[in-house]
């Protein structure tokens, strides 16, 4: 059943879902799918629309998933695959759907490629190699695809793989690039743009390669690396860092083309800035990201766009943001726009021929993963942090008013400290009011004495109850407003981590070596796993981004890495690798736009790992490969800050980093590494807007960054833990730091000012976490066996 409001916005049967949000819009946009349970990562071409569907499953966390496919202006739903174990990417040409699926129960690495025609109904096998190939793209004549059937077994080279071919008709298999030749190919009609290189090149250069023919074009072999080119009409476009400097931390990329016509390379932009994300749309534009943020670790940038027909180019939006995944349509430019910390990720328009911008979706909740096709665009709404139910929007941007259209419901998710730094991000950073301290005093509410000394920290549940472990390996659930016990379990070994909770389920490791998942309500245990080695960093979950079911990731002390389904009444292993190093710190994780091997790609989450090995190494979820690491100076003992393409950490040596991982099959890029010649064993924490860093500088110090020191303040001998940064109405408005002499200090984070502070008589071996009861809570454990509980929150809970 559908639901028409106010003549133009419109919901399905799950109207009380919908009555909770609040959008604004200058268009007219419209639910295109909304099924219980998942509808995400559209695509759109032709007419026709596809899109991955979980709408069939069960409560013990088996998925079902469906790749559908629908016409814009019909109703029929028809789907391309059906309960397949596992599928890789996919693509889409007109009524034509390509994908990579695993069916093989006996080999988790044998994908294979499949083609549904939506006119016909047929599935037809491009492939049936009993190796991986994935990552498939196609155009009207031709599809490509990776390939691993040359690759040795238990290879680790990332860049050991072939590209295959094939034509779409005939179904007859070419090779395009051979395993041996590292590099990529993008597919673009009857060309494959390659940044490859050859055996006697010292860099990657561009080639040309003309599929029907098999004939290879040289199009660029200056030096430094050439990467991520790209066809528009008979210009070849490319990312280049040739004017790169070969020592330094900054190792800028400009942006280079080829008119094939002309024989003529062109200069399109060198700006001293960084430019990057380079992506194409409407066989004419050509979109990129030009960098603003310096060395603040940030992701903000201006948005800048090049027309090969005009030969011009044009500054699309030059309001510096944290803008990502820009979509290219026949007249206009989608992007999604994740400045704002408070409501989530919007989407903006842009319109070429009148160099207008409009609110295409603002709206709580996340508005991701756009895609356009002429002037249709498609995008997923998800609700909350753990929404495991979404829909498909789409809209029409030609048919738009001038007025902006308002609906609101007062409805706001509230993002609440679940796990190690709060959120699967690791960047220490939380929205929660600080009232004016004249008025609200910060007071002990209350302590209650555990058994056993405590090193984990708390983690919450939207119902205001905290769960913590002690080093007896008892684990309690307790009121976060007043801080009574509702239940305790024993567990088989010491607790040195946090809990990660998702909904009802709680998830942590003991010093045993043993993994836990259990009730919340009830303080059982659902399932454990037994590993070989100790389990002393935190878990984390995240919602996986392809089918938005749960995960969790934890490491074990023999060196180890772990990924499980969180849902089901059995552990559901999804796999266990071998890591070269020790993690102390918790897995980050975070959406790369950058890591993907061609536009046809669907943006992916991406797990950060730092290991005692001196690497910070990023991992594919999807299939457990290593796809890049980056060499430190010395160990890293805490978390890595995933943020977009770049991750922040500190090396034991005192060395605080900003990496780049912007760009498939590149070598991560060092923003900068700032030495403060002092130990580092925890994480820093990190301010999405004002993108400051806060970590411990100096011994006992607690030292605020962006691009170089802005003040230190010498608290302590050591500081304990990570600090914690709260953030309310756009403005970050405090720090935490803990010393291990039991200071907690609240500081004003512009100038590093004592607004607050008091003292414990314990050693303190844990962080900080906040929850808002209404008004902020922050809570500690010390080696004393008592949690201290202080906030904001009267003790008079009438006041």
């Amino acid at each position: 059943m559908t639901i028409a409001i106010s003549g133009s916005f419109y919901v399905t049967s799950s109207f009380a879902r919908e009555l909770s949000k609040s959008y604004i819009s200058d268009f007219n946009p419209k639910i295109f799918v909304d099924e219980e349970h998942i509808q995400n990562l559209p695509i759109i071409h032709g007419n026709y629309v596809t899109w991955v569907d979980s709408r069939l499953n069960d409560n013990e966390g088996r998925i079902f998933p469906r790749i559908y496919m629908k016409h814009i202006n019909s109703d029929e739903e028809k789907f391309a695959m059906s309960f397949a174990k596992k599928s890789g990417a996919r693509t889409q040409y007109k009524n034509k759907v390509v994908w990579a699926e695993n069916t093989d129960r006996l080999r988790d690495d044998n994908f294979d490629i499949k083609m549904f025609d939506y006119d016909t109904g047929q599935i037809t096998s491009i492939t049936k190699n009993k190796r991986m190939q994935n990552n498939p793209q196609i155009s009207k004549e031709f599809i490509i695809w990776k390939d691993m059937r040359d690759t040795q077994r238990g290879s680790t080279d990332i860049w050991d793989f072939a590209i295959f071919g094939s034509s779409v008709e005939k179904n007859e298999e070419f090779v395009v690039k051979p395993h041996d030749t590292p590099g990529t190919a993008e597919l673009f009609g009857r060309y494959a743009a390659m940044s490859i290189k050859r055996e006697d090149a010292s860099d990657r250069d561009i080639y040309l390669n003309i599929l029907s023919s098999g004939k290879e074009i040289p199009i660029c072999i200056e030096s430094g690396d050439q990467f991520n080119p790209k066809v528009i009409g008979d210009v070849v476009i490319w990312e280049d860092a040739r004017y790169a400097p070969v020592f330094g931390l900054e190792q800028p990329t400009d942006i280079f083309a080829y008119s094939i016509s002309k024989h003529k390379e062109l200069f399109v932009s060198t700006d001293p800035q960084r430019e990057y994300g380079l992506t194409v749309g409407a066989d004419r534009y050509a979109l990129w990201y030009q960098d603003t943020s310096g060395m603040n670790a940030s992701n903000e940038c201006t948005i800048h766009l090049y027309d090969a027909v005009a030969d011009s180019r044009i500054v699309i939006c030059e309001e510096p943001g944290d803008y990502r995944n820009a979509v290219i349509g026949k007249d206009w430019i989608i992007w999604e726009d994740h400045s704002s910390v408070e409501f989530g990720i919007d989407l903006v328009a842009y319109q070429i021929s009148t160099k207008e911008t409009f609110d295409l979706m603002k709206a709580f909740g996340d508005q991701k993963n756009p895609k356009i096709y002429d002037n249709y665009v498609v995008w997923e709404n998800i609700e909350g942090q753990e929404s495991e139910s979404g829909s498909i929007w789409c809209a029409d941007l030609i048919e738009f008013s001038e007025k902006k259209s308002t609906f609101s419901g007062g409805f706001k998710d509230t993002v609440v400290w679940t796990q190690a730094h709060g959120n699967e991000n690791k960047n220490g950073f939380v929205r929660s009011e600080i009232r004016n301290p004249n008025q609200f005093r910060f007071d002990l509410q209350w302590k209650i004495k555990l058994d056993g000394s405590i090193t984990s920290s708390p983690s919450f549940d939207r119902r205001g109850f905290g769960y913590i472990g002690t080093s007896t390996g008892k684990l309690y659930k307790y009121s976060a407003f007043s801080g009574e016990i509702v239940w305790e379990l024993k567990l088989d070994g010491a607790i040195k981590a946090s809990p990660a909770i998702y909904k009802d389920r709680l998830f942590i490791g003991t010093c045993s070596g043993k993994f836990y998942a259990i009730s919340t309500d009830l303080g059982e245990e659902i399932w454990s796993e037994q590993k070989s080695g100790s389990i002393e960093s935190s878990p984390t979950v995240y919602l996986s981004e392809n089918d938005h079911y749960p995960m969790v990731v934890f490491s074990s002390m023999d060196k180890m890495l772990h990924l499980y389904g969180v849902r089901g009444s059995k552990p559901n292993l999804k796999w266990s690798i071998p890591l070269d190093g020790w993690v102390k710190g918790s897995v980050s994780v975070d959406e790369n736009p950058l890591l993907r091997s061609s536009d046809q790609e669907t943006v992916k989450k991406y797990l950060y790992v730092g290991l005692s090995s001196n690497y910070l190494i990023c991992i594919d979820p999807l299939t457990s490969e290593i796809i890049s690491r980056f060499e430190t100076d010395s160990p890293m003992k805490g978390s890595i800050i995933a943020n977009s393409s770049t991750c922040i950490c500190a090396s034991n040596d005192g060395t605080l980093y900003s990496i780049s991982f912007n760009g498939w099959g590149r070598k991560p890029q060092l923003i900068y590494a700032e030495s403060t010649y002092h130990k580092t064993l925890y994480s820093p924490a990190f301010d999405p807007v004002s993108k400051r860093i806060f970590f411990e500088g100096k011994p006992g110090a607690i030292s605020s960054y962006i691009e170089k020191e802005l003040w230190s303040l010498t608290l302590d001998k050591e500081l304990a833990s990570a600090p914690v940064i709260t953030h309310y109405d756009g403005k970050m408005n405090g720090v935490f730091v803990v010393s291990t002499n039991g200071l907690v200090s609240f500081l004003e984070p512009e100038t590093g000012k004592i607004i607050w502070k008091t003292t414990i008589d314990t050693v303190v071996s844990s962080s900080l976490s906040v929850f808002d009861t209404g008004f902020i809570t922050i809570f500690l454990g010390g080696n004393d066996s008592y949690l201290y509980c202080w906030g904001q929150r009267p003790l008079d809970l009438d006041y």
